[in-house]
């Protein structure tokens, strides 16, 4: 978030499960509108196939969030 501050896009990229605590955070440093791009489910068992097509599907999103920001 320091780098959004600065004026440099990021994307942070999490678990759906995760995104409270994300966003969370993001409130604290005074970014309130900050949004996270979420992969769906679970990612700590995928095979590293498995993670390479959620985060496929995401692209999108990730690309939307740097143009964005």
């Amino acid at each position: 978030m320091n780098l959004e501050k600065s004026g440099i896009p990021t994307v942070f990229m999490c678990p759906e499960g995760f995104r409270g605590i994300v966003k969370a955070q993001a409130r604290l440093s005074g970014m309130p509108a900050y949004e996270p791009v979420t992969l769906p489910g679970q990612i700590v068992a995928l095979s590293p196939q498995q993670l390479t097509a959620k985060i496929d599907q995401a692209s999108d999103k990730m690309v939307a969030g740097l143009v964005s920001s």
